[in-house]
């Protein structure tokens, strides 16, 4: 729809520009459609809308080029308003590419590579209300990596950031599109799961804890994760309390052994103090 805008845009203003006579020139106008497509539909439709409009631009002169004008002169003059919109065009991609690795600098977590704790909440609070509106389950799982200070002590640092890499690319791979994986502290990270029901949650994060596990053992790093798992038939009324659950589900976890899932299901937990494992719900699981 916003490339046909613009072409019709194009289009208006070649009549128009016509109309008024080679020597009332719009070409400034052109920018509006060409600074459009390059923003909003990328560079290739940003330059073909930017050859578009100086043609129609060099059309629009050629009436009044004298007959005995040499050819190189005439194609000097289509070239050089060609060349006007292309580099207008160039210039604006050039700021949408900064602008959009700036946004993605402010969202990602530098070591890892996923969202960061900002991003987590932003996108949280967005599902949450949809969770509300639509009354679809949430889950949202805190996990804790187990024995990175020993890893850290005798391997090194650089080693202890490689298995926060690997593990946070291994759940990034292995998740849905709508899902997010979250780096929020130091050795901690979140996954979202919209729409996802107990049984499909028990699913997914059994998968990535094994999943994880394996690629911790191919490397011989003596490194376990420490999942909270908690479910919500409705949503909460924060995201603070998302994350509280589910940490303290983790808590418990490390605090009985380590390296087990812990998983329950809240159908009306704001009613429950914060910070409370017991489930709230007779159906509560612990894997």
């Amino acid at each position: 729809m916003l490339l046909s805008a613009c072409l019709l845009v194009v289009g208006g203003l070649a009549l128009l520009d016509r109309a008024t006579g080679p020597y009332i020139s719009l070409a400034v106008f052109y920018l509006l459609p060409v600074t459009c497509a390059t923003w909003f539909l990328g560079r290739s439709f940003g330059l073909a809308i930017a050859t578009i409009c100086g043609g129609l631009w060099f059309l629009d002169q050629y009436s009044v080029v004298p007959q005995d004008m040499p050819l190189p002169v005439i194609a000097w003059m289509c070239v050089v308003r060609m060349t006007f919109f292309i580099l207008v065009m160039w210039l604006i991609a050039t700021l949408r590419a900064h602008a959009d690795f700036q946004r993605a600098l402010a969202s990602t977590d530098e070591m890892t590579g996923v969202a960061n704790r900002r991003a987590f909440l932003n996108t949280a609070q967005r599902e949450l209300a949809r969770a509300r509106r639509l009354g679809t389950p949430l889950t949202v799982a805190f996990l804790d990596v187990d024995n990175l200070k020993p890893v850290n002590d005798t391997l090194g640092h650089a080693t202890g950031d490689e298995v926060l890499r690997i593990l946070a690319q291994t759940i990034a791979n292995h998740i849905r599109e709508s899902d997010l994986i979250a780096r929020i502290g130091g050795d901690e990270f979140v996954v979202l799961l919209p729409d996802t029901d107990h049984a499909s949650a028990d699913a997914v994060v059994s998968k990535l804890r094994s999943l994880v596990a394996r690629e911790m053992a191919a490397r011989n790093w003596p490194v376990t994760t420490s999942i909270g798992v908690a479910t919500f038939r409705r949503a909460p009324v924060s995201v603070e309390e998302l994350i509280t659950r589910a940490d303290a589900l983790q808590y418990d976890v490390k605090r009985n052994g380590k390296d087990r899932i812990l998983h329950q299901v809240f159908d009306n937990p704001t009613r429950a103090p914060a910070g409370d494992a017991s489930p709230s719900d007779p159906s509560a699981a612990a894997a």
